[in-house]
């Protein structure tokens, strides 16, 4: 009998708790819902000084809504999921948050996308790739700092998935990372890089062992600048294992 009393005690505890939630809850979002749009805040978090998306594209965006952006109206009759929905509808942006602050402040969080190479197809059709490898579209109103591809490439699934991996293992080199600007795709699709350390080419050929050549690549700058004028060749060839070939104009 005892037991079972405990029980109902526990159920009848259990079920006020969740009623008094449910009720802190209604009163807190009545609060709100009664609430007037006094201020926004933007939010815009972007990496390597990459800026496609400014205060004043989200201002635009606010007043195809709202011709105040917002500003005194209740926070009601803020459809905060269309916005969020327009905004992340940007090509620019990777993600959007938008939240209603109790002091009348709307909040707009917006993370862009971060492009890590660009590619110039043989059609000339310039984009991003960004470091999710996906496609970006170029923009007029910003140009990312970033390597270049381009010679003899469409806009093939694979070529682009190797050379966004080809970027990422060059990224994540200290030393490569500040020395190349240029991938260019040969007839033959092999790869060739331009770097800030002279004139020459050089010719990296497939992706295959890619760690062992870029290493290999490496070691013959760190030895040689110093004692060899490197502006004399035209081409350093990395296709032949083990060996770096240097070829003189």
């Amino acid at each position: 009998m005892k037991d079972k009393i405990k029980r109902i005690l526990f159920v009848t505890f259990n079920i006020a708790i969740v009623v008094g939630l449910l009720s802190l809850l209604g009163f807190s979002q009545k609060k709100l819902d009664d609430k007037i749009c006094e201020e926004r805040t933007i939010y815009i978090k972007s990496k390597n000084g990459n800026a496609f998306v400014d205060e004043l594209d989200v201002h635009r965006i606010l007043k195809s809504f709202d011709s105040s952006g917002f500003v005194g109206e209740g926070y009601v009759d803020i459809d905060i999921l269309n916005l969020e929905q327009r905004i992340t509808s940007l090509n620019e942006v990777e993600n959007a948050q938008i939240y209603l602050s109790t002091n009348g402040n709307l909040n707009i969080a917006i993370e862009t996308r971060t492009p890590i190479l660009r590619v110039i197809n043989k059609d000339g059709v310039s984009y991003y790739i960004d470091e999710n490898g996906k496609h970006m579209p170029f923009s007029n109103k910003f140009t990312s700092k970033v390597i270049v591809a381009n010679g003899h490439l469409g806009d093939e699934e694979k070529l682009i998935e190797d050379l966004t991996a080809l970027v990422k293992r060059l990224g994540s080199d200290d030393f490569f990372s500040k020395k190349v600007q240029q991938i260019f795709v040969n007839e033959d699709k092999e790869y060739e890089l331009v770097t800030l350390l002279g004139s020459h080419i050089v010719l990296l050929g497939s992706l295959n062992n890619l760690d062992e050549k870029l290493e290999n690549l490496k070691a013959f700058y760190l030895r040689t600048t110093d004692l060899v004028d490197l502006e004399k060749y035209k081409l350093v060839n990395l296709k032949f294992k083990d060996q770096v070939v240097c070829t003189k104009f």
